[in-house]
């Protein structure tokens, strides 16, 4: 016997290790394949079985345990795939971040399918961490004030903040005031990154304007720092209802053109 656990050792399962470590394998082949390992350790042939009175489950433990130190197939391929998918959602690596930029989208994964054969071996196993994970504050690079779950609600959402934009992308708020409207204005905006971080902020005096002018010169002043900073993935917010304003008071100035 001891031949035969030497071989199953050092030519079956390092023959399977590669790929059972990566991908997840159905059951039925997994349990197809402990079944011809066990029938060949006890027998000599894996289509011979032979009655034994010690389950599998104990053969596979350590042998400070009792056991005889082979590893369980299924056991193997569920912990692989545990690893996997909490390298994907802690590691720095190119691999990792672009995998998670497809599947994460603002703090939910996907259901639907995509076609990539490492997400579809453990997407499975992503609540499984994140229901049996704590986070620890560290140095505090990773950690989001707004976005992480700190009491079992995220802050953003308690008061209604509006999501960061996505990775790569930069979301812009401006806004302008005036005194009196008109009177004494002024605008400003702010520029964020994916992880609320400011990257970039303006506030200018106007002089005498309206309200809607402040707002406009706010507009044109992010876009002109936008352009000369290359800034090119932009979620812009706001300026869509302040183009809506601009075309209905330019609607309301030819009307009265016209008139």
């Amino acid at each position: 016997m001891a031949g035969r656990l030497q071989l199953v050792r050092a030519v079956i399962q390092s023959m399977l290790i590669y790929s059972i470590t990566l991908y997840s394998w159905p059951t039925s082949l997994i349990k197809e394949l402990e079944k011809n390992i066990r029938n060949f350790v006890w027998s000599g042939e894996i289509d011979k079985r032979k009655l034994v009175t010690v389950s599998w489950k104990k053969v596979c433990r350590p042998l400070s345990q009792g056991g005889l130190n082979l590893r369980s197939l299924s056991s193997l391929n569920k912990a692989s795939n545990l690893k996997l998918c909490w390298t994907m959602l802690n590691s720095k690596k190119a691999w990792a971040q672009l995998l998670l930029q497809r599947v994460l989208r603002g703090r939910r994964f996907i259901q639907h399918h995509i076609y990539s054969s490492l997400w579809s071996s453990f997407k499975d196993e992503v609540n499984t961490i994140l229901e049996n994970s704590i986070c620890l504050l560290g140095n505090g690079e990773d950690i989001n004030f707004w976005t992480d779950n700190w009491c079992g609600v995220v802050l953003s959402d308690m008061f209604n903040i509006p999501p960061p934009p996505l990775i790569n992308w930069l979301k812009c708020n401006i806004d302008g005031a005036a005194k009196g409207n008109p009177g004494l204005a002024s605008c400003g905006g702010i520029f964020r990154n994916h992880e609320a971080d400011m990257i970039y902020c303006f506030a200018e005096p106007l002089g005498t304007a309206s309200a809607f002018q402040a707002e406009l010169c706010g507009a044109m002043r992010a876009i002109e720092v936008a352009h000369n900073r290359n800034w090119k993935n932009i979620w812009w917010n706001n300026v869509k209802l302040l183009l809506r304003q601009m075309n209905c008071k330019c609607l309301i100035f030819l009307e009265r053109g016209i008139k």
